[in-house]
């Protein structure tokens, strides 16, 4: 794309140049062919001659100068579609899974513990896409219930008309803490809330239509984690299901899956009571002992 426009801007550049050259001898020309033909003219039809030479060079060069204007106009666009190409080349930059300065980081038993965990906060949901960049509200107060549902779920109040409520303070605590976003209760009372648990905000809280009770048996394992810099880290991982037989023959619902939370690679391709769903990766921010999500692909 730039070879192309730096092409095109060249080619107006020789183009001016000559046309530069071609008034200019033509001008030189009819000077010389003037003086030539006046030298044995009268002192005052020489000085005519003279003035008429000028003006005609006068007006040859204000041609000149349009003919420059009209060149650097196209040349002027040409520009601000480069700075649009560079915006975007370095937009495209900034969200890419791949940097050169990448550095691959040895997970220990305790960091996989703690990156599965955090990461299956997401896949548990079967999130598809996050991007730090681009919040939805509504998407967010789901994230923040649904998180309440799987992991408090004696913090849900349901109400006499059939729905389930949590509180806008605790929306805007869980989503701090895991996307590192703020909301705020202009935020949550003039979202979207057309999503698929199809819930609204009233009286400081969001309310979800009550359904039946859902069954959690998904997690993450990190397979590989690289330093991005300035404490980012990209984390490529597989999701899992657990078995739903073998979830319901368990006497403990509650202990899956956080049971394979600290699992390995080895144990989780291992594992036949797993089921892998496929694979997806993460931009994550390190923070004190725990993480931000940045991005979120599956």
């Amino acid at each position: 794309m730039r070879k192309c426009v730096f092409s095109i801007l060249a080619a107006m550049l020789v183009m001016r140049k000559t046309l530069t050259m071609i008034l200019v001898c033509i001008a030189s020309c009819t000077i010389i062919a003037g003086c030539g033909s006046s030298a044995s003219s009268s002192d005052s039809g020489t000085s005519e001659k003279v003035k008429e030479l000028s003006d005609e060079v006068q007006e040859l060069s204000e041609k000149v100068q349009e003919l420059s204007d009209e060149v650097r106009k196209p040349s002027d666009e040409v520009q601000e579609v480069l700075e649009e190409t560079k915006e975007t080349s370095e937009d495209l930059e900034d969200h890419s899974p791949e940097q050169e300065s990448a550095v691959t980081v040895e997970i220990t038993r305790e960091m996989q513990k703690k990156l599965n965990t955090f990461l299956s906060n997401f896949a548990e949901q079967n999130m598809g896409k996050f991007d730090y960049g681009h919040p939805l509200p509504a998407e967010l107060a789901e994230f923040a219930y649904r998180w309440t549902y799987i992991n408090k779920n004696n913090e849900i109040g349901i109400t006499t008309d059939g729905y389930y409520t949590i509180g806008l303070d605790k929306v805007k605590s869980i989503v701090n803490r895991y996307m590192d976003v703020t909301l705020t209760d202009e935020d949550l009372y003039s979202g979207d809330w057309s999503g698929e648990y199809q819930g609204f905000v009233r009286d400081d809280k969001y309310f979800v239509p009550a359904a039946d009770g859902e069954t959690f048996t998904t997690f993450a394992v990190v397979t590989s984690l690289t330093e991005e810099g300035a404490d980012n880290y990209k984390a490529q991982f597989d999701v899992y299901d657990v078995d739903i037989d073998y979830y319901y023959e368990q006497d403990d619902w509650n202990s899956i899956p956080g049971k394979y939370y600290p699992y390995s690679v080895a144990e989780a391709e291992s594992d036949t009571n797993l089921i892998k769903r496929g694979s997806g990766y993460a931009i994550i921010k390190k923070d004190g002992d725990s993480y931000k999500l940045r991005y979120y692909e599956f």
